[in-house]
């Protein structure tokens, strides 16, 4: 996964996404019969990522530079999938966890609030 131009060499454990909402406006009036009417709304909230990893012990901790993720005010983002294909778009860092417990394996989390459009792409 590449966060700011970081890449994170760490063992994805899950990626999961919500939150993606899209507004819902009443189009109802007094001639409207039977239930209410509802057209989409133009823009959607592309919502949140939350991935949860494992350190590769085979690299160096300082791949994950925290004070950078947490800096960056809105940042890139890709996310490849290992199936192939990848996901990218923008976001910021909402939430970070980080343990690295005595001889066990460093793991932790973040959320990612996504901004604008998420594009997918095949390969």
């Amino acid at each position: 996964m590449v966060l700011g131009g970081i890449t994170l060499t760490v063992d994805r454990l899950s990626i999961s996404m919500s939150g993606v909402s899209r507004e819902s406006i009443e189009t109802t009036n007094l001639a409207t019969t039977g239930g209410r009417t509802f057209i989409p709304g133009n823009l959607y909230d592309p919502g949140s990522l939350e991935v949860e990893f494992h350190v590769d012990n085979d690299t160096p901790a300082t791949t994950m530079n925290v004070n950078t993720i947490l800096t960056d005010a809105t940042t890139t983002w890709v996310i490849l999938n290992p199936e192939g294909g990848k996901y990218d778009g923008n976001g910021f860092v909402t939430d970070f966890n980080w343990t690295y417990p005595l001889e066990d394996v460093a793991s932790g989390s973040f959320t990612l609030k996504c901004s604008g459009s998420i594009t997918a792409t095949n390969t």
